[in-house]
């Protein structure tokens, strides 16, 4: 603690505003604050260190590998792989409790066994494609993270298997149905259940929410039948948003700031998204033309995430953990009935899309007034103005008249943050 700091604490004890082991407790709390900062610090700076000296050898092999003969080549390929390990081997047996050496050792290894994966086969000229690379790379890879205990090495390997998802089943053809990832993913879960009980790490925590919500989000099509199903992808990622935000109203994720709960924002902006999809009247037109296997695996899945999402509606609103009214949790359900309204109507459909999104957006503005919070009153006037923007590009409506819709949002969000701001001020001078 500062000078200063201590001053005003023995100016606080002589005034009797708090007693002498609150300024001891106080003192203490700042003492070991200050001695974590570095430790912190010196982490940040060795996963860094580890991760730029991996990525600069293999530039460095890159740029003069045509120079070396086969017998160099293969000492250069194994040579940041054997460094890595002895790197490990260290910490394992000489700094077993140091975080940075655990990270930053186990980070230089990963990088290196692919490295040494990519130039061993281009010496050899092994042949392989891009998919079968990364997969092996996470395979190796996946180790380190319960020997080590290394957060940036499971982190690694999400990013990873998420690569190798996207190449194998979105840009291959023919597609396969492929369920590397999901086994892989599976070998990722007990390092991340590890990190929500015992509450390890707070920062390797958030990543990891983030880093999960988003890589099954993007691999979640590939569970979809080749041959059938394939539009029911949609409400199938209706579905999985909606368990998101269900998933960021748990114990778990309820007391976290609203930035670290990944579930409860991508479940929300991710939700929105698809609205905003369904508010055109392509998308439901390309609904109407399909035909669904009801056998088909994809389709069981599909209900069995919508009972889901019914029975934790039910549980939160039955313990009044979850307001009534954000209009957004309800949209698993708004969406399986505009689903039926669509056989009868597909105009009626977007027609009913639009005020939808118009109710929620009109919702969070009263709520942000209600709450006096400038954040989700805004939220609430930017989803409208998309919604403006999306009719803008969908109507035969006249230039002139697009403007002065534009005009129209601009002014009212203009007034509402004005009216806030003067009610804000009211407030705290009261």
């Amino acid at each position: 603690m500062s000078k200063i700091e201590k001053t005003v604490l023995e100016e606080l004890i002589e005034h009797r505003i708090i007693s002498a082991e609150t300024a001891a407790a106080i003192e203490n709390y700042y003492k070991n604050k200050e001695q974590d900062s570095p430790s912190k610090l010196l982490l940040v700076f060795g996963i860094l260190g580890a991760l730029l000296g991996g990525l600069g050898i293999i530039l460095v092999f890159a740029h003069n590998w045509d120079d070396f003969s086969i017998t160099i080549k293969c000492i250069l390929s194994v040579l940041p792989l054997a460094l890595g390990q002895l790197l490990c081997a260290y910490t394992l047996f000489k700094k077993p409790d140091s975080q940075m050496w655990r990270e930053s050792s186990a980070s230089f290894l990963f990088l290196s066994i692919g490295a040494s994966i990519a130039l061993i086969a281009q010496t050899y000229n092994i042949p392989g494609d891009f998919s079968s690379f990364i997969l092996t790379w996470c395979l190796l890879g996946l180790p380190l993270v319960y020997i080590l205990k290394s957060q940036v090495a499971s982190l690694l390997c999400l990013i990873g298997i998420t690569v190798f998802c996207v190449s194998k089943n979105y840009f291959g053809y023919p597609r396969y149905e492929d369920h590397w990832y999901w086994m892989l993913l599976a070998a990722v879960l007990p390092n991340y259940y590890t990190l929500i009980k015992e509450k390890i790490n707070g920062n390797f925590t958030v990543f990891h929410h983030y880093f999960i919500a988003i890589s099954i989000a993007i691999c979640w099509g590939t569970l979809a039948d080749k041959n059938s199903n394939e539009t029911l992808i949609f409400l199938n990622y209706v579905f999985l948003f909606g368990l998101y935000y269900f998933i960021g109203k748990t114990k778990s994720f309820l007391p976290l700031k609203t930035m670290a709960n990944s579930y409860s924002i991508i479940g929300k902006l991710g939700g929105l998204y698809l609205l905003y999809m369904a508010s055109f009247k392509w998308m439901w037109e390309e609904i109407l033309t399909s035909k669904y296997d009801f056998m088909a695996v994809y389709f069981g899945i599909t209900v069995v995430l919508f009972l889901i999402l019914l029975f934790r509606l039910y549980q939160l609103l039955r313990i009044k953990q979850l307001a009534i009214e954000p209009l957004i949790q309800y949209s698993f359900m708004v969406m399986v009935v505009l689903f039926f309204i669509n056989e009868v109507s597909t105009l009626l459909t977007v027609v009913l899309t639009n005020f939808y999104l118009l109710f929620i957006g009109v919702k969070e503005i009263n709520r942000g007034n209600k709450e006096k919070s400038i954040a989700r009153m805004n939220f609430g006037i930017l989803i409208i103005a998309l919604l403006v923007t999306c009719r803008f590009f969908d109507t035969n409506m006249s230039f002139v008249v697009r403007g002065v819709l534009f005009i129209l949002v601009g002014i009212g969000f203009f007034t509402l943050n004005y009216y806030m701001l003067r009610k804000k001020n009211s407030h705290e001078k009261q």
